[in-house]
């Protein structure tokens, strides 16, 4: 059954285009919310930007019919601006003239008549109000991020054999569907990425391991494992890793992201191989630092 997602400023203005993120449903803004978000239009920061674009995607649907009365989305949705419902009761202390509250006026309104509705909200405060109000709530997450520990780690630690660990120190190739993970209980060949970077240790002696990066349908040890870059040297797993993807040709590399908490050696760590290769090696003419001029919204 399509369902009634009622959308606020905070997910309009976190994302324009969230008004097409709710397939074959029933999308309501508020026209409180537009008059809220009239006001960002020209800040300088993301939200002035999405401000913008959310001002030029309802105008461009404005021209497909009438904005109040409902509007066929790409994805078989319907849009609609909500014009009335702004006379419903809220606790005496709840001042009617407030952005999210008149979006919960709305809300409670739709719920009379019937309707199956959401509010989307990013506000935690205004999730807060609508559970007091008995408004079912839900955060937008359509373009979060996934759980840290479902993200790519660009790392991974497997077993083997100590004879096909031995061999790989020998001849420094080791096929890829001989790694095993440990997963429920089931040893299984995991899936692998180019240029992951992979820990192989001994299934009969977890002490012995050694390094490698996946390349096609086999690993192959670092090629920089023993280098100091203008001096500097790693001094653990994930510093070799990253002194490996830095050294590399910006043909096999041609970016490097490197997450981690502070005093990790991020920052440290690729000034010194930028000057390695500006000053030393000659292979860049110069290093560019950046950083964000605007508050991350």
């Amino acid at each position: 059954m399509a369902k009634t997602f009622v959308l606020d400023s905070s997910v309009l203005l976190h994302a324009a285009e969230s008004i097409l993120s709710f397939e074959e449903n029933t999308v309501i803004v508020p026209e409180a919310v537009i008059e809220d978000i009239n006001r960002y239009r020209n800040d300088k920061g993301d939200y002035g930007e999405n401000a913008r674009k959310v001002g030029t995607l309802i105008d461009r649907l404005r021209l497909e019919g009438q904005l109040s009365e409902g509007i066929v989305l790409p994805n078989g949705g319907i849009f609609r601006i909500e014009l009335n419902h702004m006379t419903e009761d809220l606790p005496p202390r709840w001042n009617p003239v407030e952005y999210d509250n008149r979006v919960l006026q709305v809300c409670l309104a739709l719920q009379k008549e019937g309707e199956p509705l959401c509010l989307v909200t990013k506000d935690v405060f205004t999730r807060i109000k609508a559970d007091i109000l008995r408004i079912p709530t839900q955060d937008f997450r359509h373009d979060l991020a996934p759980e840290l520990q479902d993200q790519y780690q660009g790392r991974i630690d497997v077993f083997v054999t100590s004879e096909l660990l031995d061999a790989f120190f020998c001849n420094g190739n080791l096929p890829a569907e001989a790694i095993r993970v440990y997963q429920d209980g089931e040893s299984i060949i995991p899936e692998l990425i180019t240029n992951q970077f992979v820990v192989m240790r001994s299934s009969s002696q977890p002490s012995q391991s050694a390094l490698g990066i996946v390349e096609g349908d086999s690993i192959k040890p670092l090629r920089h494992l023993k280098q100091s870059p203008f001096g500097v040297s790693a001094r653990n797993v994930g510093q070799k890793f990253y002194q490996e993807a830095l050294l590399r040709s910006a043909a096999d590399f041609p970016l490097v992201i490197c997450r981690g908490p502070a005093g990790t050696a991020k920052t440290f760590y690729a000034l010194a191989v930028g000057l390695e290769k500006v000053l030393n090696a000659h292979e860049y003419r110069k290093i560019l630092i950046c950083r964000p001029n605007i508050t991350m919204d």
